[in-house]
């Protein structure tokens, strides 16, 4: 894939989108890390 050959209105969404993924995965981690006692082992 070349990204180059992309318009730049689809590098930013695109963009746009992995940085909400990971900041979203991010949050995820964060809120398991703190509250650890939701998930009870079994």
């Amino acid at each position: 894939m070349k990204l180059q050959n992309l318009h730049p209105s689809t590098q930013s969404r695109i963009s746009s989108i992995v940085i909400f993924f990971l900041s979203f995965f991010l949050l995820i981690g964060c809120t398991d890390a703190t509250d650890p006692k939701e998930e009870e082992p079994v």
